[in-house]
């Protein structure tokens, strides 16, 4: 990284030669060359819908008893994130006053690169390398210069998919159904295990993967349960679901789950970029941080008879996360755990049609105990 020091003050000097009298008083000694320096990387200015500002600061203290006209220097900057562009602007020459002040750059995120940032985000499993570069040009009447090589990086993490993975196996659990009216065993269903994953990601796209480890313990089989849900950020919703929406890359290939049998079952969801878009002008908005929800429900049928799972509420939780892409804070995750809720996925106002027996416990494979594992989630069943 060259430094911006160094790199200014070079362009002081340049500045002042090409002042005459000025120039010859910096020549015999007479002139001092100012200190320049950056206050920070930048930080974020105005932000609406439509706008999104980076304002850099730049300290100046000249020690010299008269200002300095640097009128024919401007400097560029750029921001980009993976190599993806992401802000420009340029700040025209200032005339620095004798003593201690400041030089506040404007430039611009542009928003409209944002889904080429994310793609590149996802496919560098979640990290992104900040770059800033500047460009400094001296334009006068006798010669013009550039200086270029001034840059600032750092790298940026999230984490998002363990955060959305833990959230799902909340609903690993053996669940027991009482049948009325039917003339079979109370069904019973198990949620081994469960995993995320990115699946393809498009200009447009990221499928999200999420795979579940289904058990039929019962001695007759049961179909394929179907699944819908939704994932919001800081309101946004980023992806939402139904069962004829969910890509099934991989199921039981008759639509059943055989007695005493294990199937695997992998769901691909698709995040709108568009979405995303959207929600990070409001992460940014909020100080690079966000509150991101996750909710979800299954159901299968059995001779008319529908079966939730959950049985009485969806699946409903909720994580937070924050950013230093240009914030001075702290990169984390924080889990807020999960419950039951009615939220309008799937028919909830009709839950009592299949009730859960209260024993979910015993048997073989019961996919961990719900009550300490999900920090209490069983309460919501019983």
């Amino acid at each position: 990284m060259r430094s911006g020091l160094s790199i200014l003050n070079l362009v002081m000097m340049a500045a002042l030669v090409t002042g005459g009298g000025v120039g010859a008083a910096l020549y015999t000694g007479a002139v001092q060359i100012p200190d320049v320096e950056l206050a920070d990387t930048g930080a974020w200015g105005e932000v609406t819908g439509d706008y999104l500002e980076i304002v850099t600061t730049v300290h100046v203290n000249n020690p010299n008893e008269f200002d300095i006209d640097l009128r024919p220097v401007s400097i560029a900057y750029s921001v980009y994130m993976n190599d993806v562009l992401m802000a420009r602007g340029s700040q025209h020459g200032e005339n620095i006053p004798s003593g201690n002040s400041t030089v506040d750059i404007s430039t611009e995120l542009l928003q409209s690169n944002i889904a080429d940032w994310w793609v590149s985000h996802m496919e560098n499993d979640e990290v992104t390398t900040v770059t800033a570069e500047a460009t400094v040009d001296l334009e006068t009447a006798f010669f013009s210069h550039s200086i270029d090589g001034i840059d600032y990086t750092h790298e940026i993490d999230t984490e998002l998919l363990p955060m959305l993975e833990k959230a799902l196996s909340s609903i690993e659990d053996r669940y027991t159904y009482r049948a009325t009216g039917l003339d079979i065993v109370d069904p019973e269903i198990v949620i081994r295990d469960t995993s995320a994953e990115w699946g393809a990601i498009t200009r447009d796209e990221t499928e999200l993967l999420l795979t579940l480890d289904v058990y039929n313990p019962n001695p007759y089989p049961l179909p394929t349960p179907e699944f819908v849900g939704q994932l919001e950020m800081n309101g946004v919703q980023v992806a939402d679901w139904d069962a004829h929406d969910v890509n099934v890359a991989q199921a039981p290939t008759d639509g059943v789950i055989a007695p005493q049998t294990a199937n695997q079952i992998t769901l691909g969801i698709a995040l709108d970029h568009d979405a995303v878009t959207e929600w990070m002008t409001a992460h940014i908005e909020q100080g690079e941080h966000s509150t991101g929800t996750l909710q979800a429900r299954m159901a299968f049928t059995i001779n008319d008879q529908r079966f939730y799972l959950p049985p009485r509420g969806s699946l409903h939780c909720e994580f937070r996360f924050w950013t230093a892409i240009l914030e001075d804070q702290e990169q984390r995750m924080e889990d807020r755990g999960c419950s039951f809720r009615n939220v309008g996925l799937m028919d909830e106002e009709a839950h009592d049609t299949g009730e859960t027996d209260d024993d979910t416990d015993d048997g073989e494979d019961d996919g961990g105990d719900g009550d300490e594992e999900s920090g209490g989630l069983m309460d919501g069943l019983l």
